[in-house]
Order: C-alpha cells, then structure tokens, then sequence
C-alpha cells in the first residue's frame, strides 16, 4: 500500500465516502445521459428514472464536496471564488419563481430535476479534496465508457439513428470524449490502454467530419495536439523537439485535409465559414441584451431566456432560453460577473497546473481546462457529461499544493490503466 506523504491526510488509504460519493455521482449523472439515448435513438422515454437517476447524482454530488471540502485558495482568488460561488446561488433564486409560475411552471420543474440543478452544482467541485484512487476509478470507468463508443458510435450512426448530423456529437460527447484525460496522461498507462482510446477517437473523428459536427473535431483534435505535446515535452524533457513535432504534425494534418478536401467538402465548407449560421441568433442575443445592459453585469438567472425570431423549445413564444456559445450562454445565467470570475480562477489553475508541477497529472488538467476554453467558441454549453464535470475536478487538483508537487512514479503507481 503506497503511502503519500501530505498534511491533509490524502493519501492512497484515504478514499473515504466523501470520494465514493463523488464517483458515484458521475456515474448516475452519466447513467442518466445515457438513459436519454433511449429516447433519442429508439423513441422510448423514461423521464421518471431520469429524474431518480439525477436526484441520486445531486445527493452524492453534494454529499462529497461536503465530506471532502478543502478551502485552498488564497490572496485575491478569494474574492474570485466568493463572486463565482454567490453568481451560481443568485441564478438559482432568479430561476425559482418560474417553478412556482403559472406558465408552464411543471416544464421548469422538469428541467430542473432534470439535470438543470445538478450542472449548476457541479462548479462546487472546486471545494473538493484531490485524491488519486478518486482519480483511478474515474478514469477507469472513462475508460470502459471509451472502448464502447469503439462500438456504440458507428453502430448507432449507421443503423439506429435517424439524425445522424445529432446523433454522433451526441454519442462522441458522451462516450469518445470520456477518454481525453487517459489521453493526455498516456504516458502513465500501458501502450494498449492509450492505443485503445486512439481508436475510439479516430473512429469518432471519421463519422464526425463525414457529418461537419465542427465542435467535436475541434474538441477532440486538440485533446490529441495537447495529449502528445504535454507528454513529448515533460516525459521526454526536450521542448524544442516536442515543439517541432507538434508543429510538424499539424502541418501533415492540414496538408492531408488540403489534398483530400474534395472528399469532405462539407466539412470544410463550414469550418471555411466559421459560425455563420449561428451569426442570427448571437446578433439577437446582442441586441436584446443591449435593451438592459445591467444583464451583461449579472445575467438572468436559471431559465433565462432573449428575445429571438429563431425556433425555440417555446413554440408559441419569440425567445430562447439557450445560445451555442458557451461564453454567451455563461453570460445568459451569470453576466460576466460569472463568467469572468471563472475566466480568472481558471487561468490561475491553468498556470498553476502547467508551470508550478512537477507531474503530467498536474499539466493534464491544465489541459483540459485550456481545452475548455477553445471548446466554448463553438459549443461548450454547461451540461450534465463528463466533459463539464472534468473542468471543475480539474481546477480543484491544479490549486492542490500537495497533488502539483507529487513525483510522477508516485501518480504512475496508483492510477495506471
């Protein structure tokens, strides 16, 4: 048994229930994901388990920040945390007298046991403890989840669905994008563990450029560019090297892309407009959040919605109540109260976990972090997956003194897949 030296008892023999608790909210969180594919792919709807599986999942959530809280911020980031943590309760109190409303107040009780609650605690991760043997059970179920969208997202894209275009980000989001930070610590785990989850994202990537799903091939492309540049610089300690490598393959990609780009015109044709399509819907947001230019300040609270002419889930109204844009949509609940208080939190974490480490680990959730940040230009909505919840356990590790200063032989022995 490997005992980890730290003044805050976290140690391999330390995975208390504060931890189980915390592996067992993702997976009833991902559990019921999953459970939505029933609906999506074969029509069946079982909104009664979704809502059981989600209370599970905010009861464990809760329960283990409580059980394994762990205050580590310190000079200004205090006031970054206060802001970011009293933005996450304002919204939820802006959002409760739609419950209580006549209109339509079940639909806002649904979304709201729906998942909607439990992606808005999801941020109190920040509080929690660090823990390997938390980490190594997560990771492997991340990884189970990997090897069957290996089978799962051509299966459903060829047979099953029938809106391919949503169906492979959807089955991506969930299944393919659980291996990215195996990926980026690959240099912890055995060759065919990292080869393994290579396939499941090559796969992904296939049926993700036939159908132009650009925020997937964004996400996914720069947790491979990220994963080997990390693992080239730090395991290899040889910058320039790793530097011209990476460089070299993002040439040989693009050169590929341009020889064959009669075989994926549509692919290209929308990566060559950018966000064209959305440039509507964004210019309204704009436009009505502009009509009260506090809101930029403080957001709208829980089911906010805007002004808008485009389709919305409210047939009968002229608005929506979400935008694809993650730093708009950040804005939308929080105004830039929120989403510049978690700009700053993350880019210390980010800086922390890159250049004061001494471990891959550290430099991983850095990682995904950074990726955070590029996935949000397109997509990158607050969402109940693994992609979301990996963002705050990641910022929680990269302020966590003990974890940054571990040696990697250390991390290598308790979490290798």
């Amino acid at each position: 048994m490997v005992k980890l030296e730290k003044g805050l008892n976290s140690s391999y023999e330390d995975f208390n229930k504060g931890h189980k608790y915390i592996y067992y909210a993702v997976i009833f969180a991902v559990t019921a994901t999953i459970s939505d594919l029933a609906q999506d792919f074969l029509n069946f709807n079982f909104p009664l388990l979704r809502y059981f599986l989600f209370f599970l999942a905010e009861f464990f959530l809760i329960s283990g920040i409580i059980n394994t809280f762990n205050y580590k911020f310190g000079n200004l980031i205090n006031i970054v945390v206060l802001i970011l943590c009293l933005t996450i309760i304002v919204s939820l109190f802006k959002g409760l007298p739609k419950i209580r409303s006549e209109y339509q107040n079940y639909l806002f009780l649904k979304k709201l046991i729906s998942g909607e609650l439990f992606v808005l605690s999801i941020p109190f991760l920040i509080f929690s403890n660090p823990n390997l043997v938390l980490y190594k059970k997560l990771f492997k179920f991340f990884y189970n989840l990997t090897l069957w969208g290996i089978l799962i997202v051509p299966l459903v894209n060829i047979i099953f669905t029938k809106n391919p275009f949503y169906g492979v980000e959807l089955l991506s989001r969930i299944f393919t994008s659980s291996g990215s930070v195996i990926l980026l610590t690959s240099t912890y785990h055995r060759k065919k563990t990292t080869n393994l989850i290579y396939l499941s994202i090559m796969i992904a990537l296939i049926f993700l450029v036939f159908f132009a799903r650009r925020n997937m091939i964004l996400y996914l492309s720069s947790v491979i560019f990220i994963g080997i540049y990390i693992n080239l610089i730090f395991k290899e300690n040889n910058i320039l090297v790793a530097s011209l490598l990476f460089i070299l393959f993002i040439f040989v990609i693009s050169y590929i892309l341009y020889l064959f780009q009669d075989y994926f015109p549509l692919v290209i044709d929308r990566f060559s407009t950018g966000f064209d399509s959305r440039q509507n819907v964004v210019d309204e947001f704009f436009s009505d959040f502009n009509k009260t230019p506090l809101d930029w300040v403080y957001g709208r609270g829980l089911f906010s919605e805007y002004s808008s002419e485009s389709t919305s889930m409210f047939l009968n109204k002229k608005s929506r109540d979400g935008i694809e844009n993650g730093y708009l949509n950040h804005i939308l609940i929080g105004g830039w109260l929120y989403l510049g208080s978690l700009i700053i939190l993350s880019l210390r974490a980010i800086y922390l976990g890159f250049f004061m480490s001494k471990n891959i680990l550290s430099k991983a959730f850095a990682a995904i972090i950074l990726i955070y940040f590029v996935d949000m230009v397109g997509f990158g909505l607050p969402a109940p997956n693994i992609k979301y919840i990996l963002i705050f356990i990641s910022i929680s590790a990269c302020y966590s003194n003990w974890l940054r200063g571990l040696p990697d032989d250390i991390i290598k022995s308790i979490i290798k897949l």
